[in-house]
């Protein structure tokens, strides 16, 4: 009898371990439901293996809120565009769920208020932002995954690219100033160590930084958490702040 209760015991606490990662029994999206009025929809998609994408969308950009290189890539995509924010795995909690970033290890909290949910460590552009589960499955979504999969294949080339180019050794210049990437982001270092990061207008991320040695690290005020990247000469060159998985930061006037 005591092997059999002991048996049983074992089986229970699996499947208390395993319950967060069984949440979903089909696909569905969280979405933000008070900001239509707006030119950005954000939209938490969410998978029956309990990953998640963290994404935004846009199609009414105001040109003169965007870098020119942003606008000319939106004019070529008809204003269209998607930031994938955040991926990675989905958790239930008492209170809602944990999404926990795959790169960063970021975590946002997504409480339950009512028949809402709201993220408690919000980034500042869904800040008060109300999300609405709609448990309706466009097919549309299935190659957010695949898009998620070349995004982490492309990383792992231009990491191996930079340890293959860069000299380790290489002194640190990076200084207060504008930095871009090539895909038209803008991170600016000011001399009181604060930092934002924008991309489409939208404030990503910001707060406080900190270099050492030939490493930086930011620390955000709004979901915090700290980022880190690496740096080689004038350039930051790896990071895993919010949609800069394969960036490389370059001064915007050398």
């Amino acid at each position: 009898m005591k092997h059999i209760f002991s048996f049983m015991k074992r089986i229970l606490i699996t499947i208390l371990i395993l319950a967060p990662l069984f949440s979903f029994s089909q696909n569905g999206v969280y979405h933000a439901i008070n900001k239509d009025s707006l030119d950005y929809k954000y939209e938490i998609i969410v998978f029956n293996d309990s990953n998640y994408v963290f994404r935004i969308r846009g199609n009414k950009i105001d040109p003169n809120n965007i870098s020119s290189d942003e606008f000319l890539k939106m004019m070529a995509s008809s204003y269209d565009f998607k930031i994938i924010y955040s991926y990675g795995l989905i958790i239930k909690t008492d209170n809602g769920y944990i999404l926990e970033d795959k790169t960063s290890k970021l975590k946002l909290y997504l409480n339950k208020n009512k028949e809402y949910y709201t993220i408690k460590n919000s980034p500042l552009f869904v800040s008060g932002v109300k999300f609405k589960y709609d448990s309706v499955y466009n097919s549309s979504l299935d190659n957010v995954k695949e898009h998620i999969n070349l995004i982490e294949k492309h990383h792992k080339k231009i990491i191996k690219y930079l340890e293959l180019y860069y000299n380790k050794d290489k002194l640190n210049h990076i200084r207060a100033g504008k930095y871009i990437d090539f895909e038209g982001r803008q991170l600016k270092l000011d001399s009181n160590k604060s930092y934002n990061l924008k991309c489409c207008g939208l404030t990503i991320s910001r707060g406080k930084y900190k270099i050492k040695d030939n490493k930086i690290y930011f620390i955000d005020n709004d979901v915090k958490h700290t980022f880190f990247g690496k740096i080689e000469g004038k350039e930051i060159v790896i990071t895993d702040l919010p949609i800069c998985l394969s960036s490389m930061f370059s001064p915007f006037n050398k």
